[in-house]
């Protein structure tokens, strides 16, 4: 006899992968962040907008090249994996640490490796850069000044505003 979870298993699945089809809702997306990496301290865009006018925590771009060329925040050094972290920081040991990536998946789990390597006034953007250009703050692209971001992919870029979301 079939029981009623075997008969239920294939729906559940179905329900999951639809659910992978629509686009990702914001506080689901930094519920998740926050659950899956508890020890992580978080930022949120506009205290470190005012932080980065008072002072300068070192800025950690975790994401690839091509999504750092298209912008990042003023000054962020690319450091998409552990030992381009800890190159980066070898110069400032004590400096307070801000990681981002696109919405802080990516950089919540490095936030997690520095600390462990006793960086331990380390934090992670909530939101990520997707949440920073939405409220407006800036962006640079090399020296210039910028205005879009790379969506990482089209279901994660819907949570970028339209004007936002580089092509």
């Amino acid at each position: 006899m079939i029981s009623r979870s075997t008969l239920a298993a294939p729906f559940v699945l179905l329900l999951a992968a639809c659910s992978m089809r629509k686009p990702p809702e914001w506080p689901l997306v930094l519920a998740e962040v926050r659950s899956a990496h508890p020890d992580v301290q978080h930022v949120s865009v506009d205290e470190l907008a005012r932080e980065l006018s008072a002072s300068r925590p070192v800025l950690l771009d975790v994401r690839s090249r091509a999504e750092f060329e298209t912008s990042h925040l003023p000054g962020a050094v690319l450091a998409p994996d552990l030992d381009t972290a800890l190159e980066a920081l070898s110069h400032t040991p004590d400096a307070p640490v801000v990681v981002y990536c696109s919405v802080g998946l990516r950089s919540s789990a490095l936030a997690e490796e520095l600390m462990a390597h006793g960086y331990t006034s380390t934090r992670n953007l909530e939101g990520g850069i997707f949440a920073w250009a939405n409220a407006d703050h800036p962006l640079t692209a090399g020296d210039a000044p910028a205005s879009r971001v790379h969506p990482y992919n089209s279901r994660w870029g819907a949570l970028l505003a339209p004007e936002r979301r580089a092509d």
